[in-house]
Order: C-alpha cells, then sequence, then structure tokens
C-alpha cells in the first residue's frame, strides 16, 4: 500500500537497489497489508518471531505497530508493494540501535531483505550516529543468520532463553559504524 510520508514518526524514506524502498508504517494504513503478509506466512513467523506479538487480527497488527512507531517502523517495499517491516530500535546504551525485521515468504530468496537491512543499518550509522547495531535471531532460522553474516555482522553471544513454547537458542549478533568503530571492535550487549 502505497502512502503520503507525512506521519507523525520520523519520515525517513530510504532508498536502494533492487527497487526497495523503507517507507515509514503508518499503522491505520498498514495493518491490513501487514495482517494479509503475515497470513501468508504464519507458521515461520510463529516460529521464528522472538518477540510473540499478537498477529491474530488487524486490530492487534496495528496496536503492534502503533507501539513499534514510536521508535523506527519501515515498510519494505519491493516494487510498490509492501514486503515486509523493519524496526530500528533504541537499546539501553544510547549509541547502540536494535533492528528487527521480517520479510513475507512470496518475497524471500531475492535479495529484499538484506537490501532492506543494509537501508536500515546505513540510515542508523548515518542519520542516528549510532555505532553498532545489533540483531538477535533464533539459531535455527537459517535464512537470517545467513542475511546478518552476508552484510558483516559478527556473532557477540549464543544463549538458551526458556520462552512460553519451549527453550530456544537464540544468536546476537552486532555490526560496528565503521565511521565511528575500528573494524575490529567487539560490540557488547
Amino acid at each position: 500500500m502505497m502512502h503520503e510520508l507525512t506521519v507523525s514518526v520520523p519520515a525517513a524514506e530510504v532508498s536502494g537497489g533492487n527497487d526497495v524502498r523503507l517507507v515509514p508504517v503508518v499503522p491505520e494504513l498498514d495493518a491490513q497489508t501487514v495482517y494479509r503478509l503475515i497470513n501468508e506466512d504464519r507458521a515461520h513467523i510463529e516460529a521464528y518471531d522472538l518477540g510473540f506479538a499478537d498477529f491474530s487480527t488487524v486490530k492487534a497488527v496495528q496496536e503492534y505497530l502503533v507501539n513499534r512507531c514510536n521508535e523506527f517502523a519501515f515498510g519494505v517495499m519491493a516494487a510498490n508493494q509492501m514486503a515486509g517491516n523493519v524496526y530500528l530500535s533504541h537499546t539501553q546504551v544510547p549509541e547502540l540501535m536494535a533492528v528487527s525485521y521480517w520479510i513475507a515468504k512470496s518475497y524471500s530468496k531475492r535479495g529484499i531483505g538484506t537490501e532492506a537491512i543494509q537501508q536500515a543499518v546505513d540510515f542508523a550509522f548515518a542519520e542516528l550516529n549510532t555505532h553498532a547495531v545489533l540483531a538477535s535471531v533464533n539459531s535455527g532460522n537459517v535464512a537470517s543468520v545467513a542475511l546478518l553474516k552476508r552484510l558483516g555482522f559478527g556473532q557477540i553471544k549464543k544463549e538458551t532463553v526458556e520462552l512460553p513454547i519451549g527453550p530456544i537458542e537464540v544468536c546476537h549478533y552486532g555490526l560496528p559504524n565503521p565511521s565511528i568503530l575500528p573494524e575490529s571492535s567487539e560490540v557488547a550487549v
């Protein structure tokens, strides 16, 4: 869904190659599209989502998006169609940001996720002066782990986390801002 960029969240629009753009999420306009994309790939999202948000109704998705818009919530647009979302969130350390994301199954294996995360990281480094970007993924999500490694993220830590569905192994990754931190710097979580 296309919409005007006149929103109350920071209105940064980021473009890159592969006809992929990040646009601010507008919950009232985007909830239906996000809900449809989630339903197309519900088993994957429920298996790997570390936040275990309620995506059971359009209203629940809209509430989730409203909460995420307090930070930086972007729709991933590929060929003018929403393909997923990318979120940049502040951490307890002001110089660090966390990225989380999902790309709908119908858009996977095309480089869209890689391009979207690269754009989000570039935005965090250039516009927010972030020292490093962190990401946490379920270690069983092989595609997501490969995406982070492809972009240069290094594994910081691996841990088993006890969740309501049972224990899962979570890998934490970090990518230092090359203009601030030397490449050999380690990023602590």
